[in-house]
């Protein structure tokens, strides 16, 4: 499942800015980041397909990369990557998937200062970690209304507790793909790829670069129908630039 790391630079490099707190920042300010009610991205979609669950898991991924206090690379991310594209994302083809963290029995009364601070700081961690885990899957509920309902509590419309964002976005792409339709969607986008037009202008390389590396993000989603290497998206690249003259 190992990838060797791409030498075009992550999207998170690229067109984000990190930042990266040394200190602890509250749940409601992790709320207030995660606040994406009318962003273009969370338009409710009835009647998807495979590609707009990717396009919205790409954009979440962005958005998971810089949200609360974690400060390793790729942030959050890990809540909705694959080991693949987290992999792919943090540029090591050895890295392993970060878990939630495990909350230790509290310390006893006579505990040392040291001991009740490490407590609490992972306490801190959990509670950052589940609040970020169901404002996700809350933003799920509501870009895809009609893709999670067979999995809601049919009095309450919640989600089961232990679900995972990742297990959610998955559960959708179950009901909306197979072999036929996958490799449908593969060369649909690999045309996509090849056909992006680069725009002259001072922000040009930019924006072709974000555009291309989002349409390979769904490409690596589709790997069961192919896959799309480095070589082959600096020549998609420079091809664009001929063609712009």
């Amino acid at each position: 499942d190992s990838q060797p790391r791409s030498p075009i630079p992550s999207p998170i490099n690229l067109f984000q800015h990190q930042v990266i707190e040394s200190t602890m920042t509250s749940t409601k300010e992790t709320q207030t980041y995660l606040n994406l009610e009318g962003h273009k991205e969370q338009t409710p979609n009835k009647n998807p397909t495979a590609l707009d669950v990717y396009s919205h898991m790409r954009f979440m991924g962005k958005e998971l990369a810089t949200v609360g206090t974690r400060a390793e690379l790729g942030g959050y991310a890990f809540i909705i990557d694959t080991l693949s594209e987290w992999r792919h994302r943090t540029g090591d083809p050895n890295a392993t998937l970060p878990t939630k963290p495990i909350l230790p029995p509290q310390p006893a009364t006579r505990a040392s200062t040291g001991d009740w601070k490490r407590w609490e700081y992972i306490e801190k961690q959990l509670n950052e970690y589940n609040t970020i885990n169901q404002q996700v899957l809350k933003l799920l509920q509501k870009k895809f209304p009609t893709m999670l309902i067979d999995m809601e509590d049919p009095d309450f419309a919640q989600l089961p507790g232990d679900l995972t964002p990742r297990q959610a976005y998955q559960h959708m792409l179950d009901s909306l793909l197979d072999e036929r339709t996958e490799r449908s969607l593969f060369i649909k986008v690999q045309k996509q790829m090849a056909n992006l037009d680069y725009t002259s202008n001072s922000v040009g390389p930019k924006e072709y670069m974000r555009d291309l590396l989002d349409l390979h993000f769904k490409a690596r989603q589709l790997s069961n129908a192919g896959t799309i290497d480095t070589t082959t998206l600096y020549t998609y690249a420079i091809e664009a630039f001929r063609r712009c003259g």
